[in-house]
């Protein structure tokens, strides 16, 4: 695993820079404006424009070399993020320049991760995958647990601030792409079927699509994903604002910490382990239990409670993911995984706008006040989840976590999903 471990730093590298920018971002976007609706929509950029891109980046990760690919992605960010860096410093930037640099750096990230993926195979051997994959989901915990602990501090520097987070973001993407370049890869080959066919982007495409309905096991967990990412999704822009109504932003933040640990306690676990033999365990099990662990979040205002449930959100993914991403790189050729992967990315996340769009909403119009003392629902749920501010997000939070715990269980009792590795063979190297 040495040539993908060298890979994996620089890549980490990047990604805790692109992290920072990110945070740098969102916080002055919120300091220029004060509004959370213009804060969103920076969120809702980048998951559209990255959804957009997804289908064309798979395509391309299959037909190109995969490490030019990621040189070049990583590249293209870069200088998004070095015009971000000279706005800034001019005194240029405006809150419309932010979302279309960060439209912008999200499309050439995309294209980016089908092929860094794809490539893993490539590098590692089958019975690694399981920790290759945690490894890379370690970059992402790194990244969300130093990102904003590491920005937050730089960003209130006088000598730092927004500009040099930037400047450390260009940096980093420099350091990423030389190290590509650096370590041999050899590229992939395409089978005789597909090379000696004529084939069009859109093609490419339908024929990654096809893949995947013709193997049933591989849809079921497709649609499985669909359901549980998009409760989960909805999670996420709940949970700052439940811990700011029972916590200070220093609180808040310390708890926010605490569960991200969680994470590395899921990526060591798997880095070790590598995964149960059968990955589909790996996957539902772990749903199952990362659903009951984010009702708990919701169910009291106690500090306690929710760093607990939180820590276990955080520690399943890694196990559950990791084991995904495993099992579809056994199971898929890899010279179809890139478009693949990419289809599996762009449906299981089509969710999250329409998640982040809803989310509010709900919370604000409809939980809430049914949680406040004489609300619709605080006699009957209220000597449960208390009543007052926050208690109808704790009540919403509740009910995702259950909703996407029962997604799980009806997956693993679904013979299609759960025998997946049986009635599938394994996909020739």
């Amino acid at each position: 695993m040495r040539k993908y471990l060298w890979i994996w730093v620089g890549q980490v590298a990047s990604t805790v820079g692109s992290a920072l920018t990110s945070f740098g971002l969102g916080v002055w976007i919120y300091q220029k404006t004060g509004s959370v609706s213009l804060f969103s929509l920076n969120l809702l950029a980048y998951a559209v424009c990255g959804l957009l891109v997804m289908p064309f980046a798979g395509v391309i990760a299959d037909r190109a070399n995969r490490k030019w690919v990621i040189v070049l992605s990583d590249s293209g960010a870069g200088l998004i993020t070095l015009a971000a860096f000279i706005l800034t410093v001019n005194d240029w930037l405006q809150v419309w320049h932010v979302y279309m640099l960060t439209g912008a750096g999200v499309m050439f990230s995309t294209f980016q991760w089908p092929a860094y993926k794809a490539m893993i195979p490539q590098l590692v051997p089958k019975q690694h995958l399981g920790r290759a994959s945690a490894l890379s989901q370690a970059g992402e915990g790194i990244a969300e647990l130093a990102g904003p602990l590491v920005a937050g501090s730089l960003y209130v520097s006088s000598s730092v601030g927004l500009k040099g987070i930037l400047f450390i973001d260009f940096v980093t993407f420099l350091f990423a792409v030389v190290v590509l370049i650096l370590v041999p890869v050899t590229r992939h080959t395409r089978t005789a079927a597909i090379e000696g066919k004529p084939s069009s982007m859109r093609g490419d495409m339908k024929q990654g699509w096809q893949y995947i309905t013709q193997r049933p096991g591989l849809v079921g967990l497709l649609v499985y994903f669909v359901f549980f990412n998009f409760f989960l999704e909805l999670v996420y822009p709940l949970a700052q604002p439940l811990l700011f109504e029972i916590a200070s932003p220093a609180a808040a933040g310390q708890v926010m910490s605490q569960m991200a640990v969680g994470m590395f306690i899921g990526v060591t676990i798997m880095g070790i382990w590598g995964g149960p033999k059968r990955r589909v365990n790996g996957i539902l099990i772990a749903g199952m239990i990362g659903g009951a662990s984010v009702a708990l979040v919701g169910l009291r205002p106690s500090l306690l409670l929710i760093t607990i449930g939180g820590f276990g959100y955080y520690a399943l993914p890694p196990i559950a993911q990791g084991s995904s991403q495993a099992l579809w790189q056994t199971k898929v050729a890899q010279d179809m995984q890139g478009r693949v992967f990419a289809i599996q990315s762009a449906i299981t996340y089509s969710v999250r706008p329409l998640a982040l769009l809803i989310a509010g909403p709900l919370a604000d119009q409809i939980f809430e006040p049914a949680m406040q003392p004489g609300g619709l629902l605080a006699g009957s749920l209220g000597p449960i989840f208390e009543t007052g501010p926050g208690r109808g997000i704790g009540l919403l939070i509740t009910v995702l976590g259950v909703l996407s715990a029962l997604v799980a269980l009806a997956a693993y009792f679904y013979p299609r999903i759960r025998q997946v590795e049986d009635e599938l063979p394994d996909a020739q190297s």
